[in-house]
């Protein structure tokens, strides 16, 4: 039972990884679009901005203490 728990917990975290690559991908898509000037991406890349703005990179590390 607990092999079957931990296999379903691994296939969703596999599959949220998969559909938050893929939406990665689109929004990179649609910015790149943007940025070329196709009519009708910069409301789509928006809309997107709004969920993927504020993830990933790292934050600036901390000045050590003297």
């Amino acid at each position: 039972m607990v092999n079957a728990v931990r296999k379903i917990a691994d296939l969703k975290r596999i599959a949220g990884h998969e559909a938050y690559s893929f939406a990665l991908s689109v929004y990179k898509n649609y910015d790149a679009a943007n940025q070329a000037g196709i009519p009708g991406a910069k409301e789509s890349y928006e809309r997107l901005s709004e969920r993927f703005n504020g993830q990933g990179g790292r934050k600036p590390a901390e000045p050590l203490p003297q």
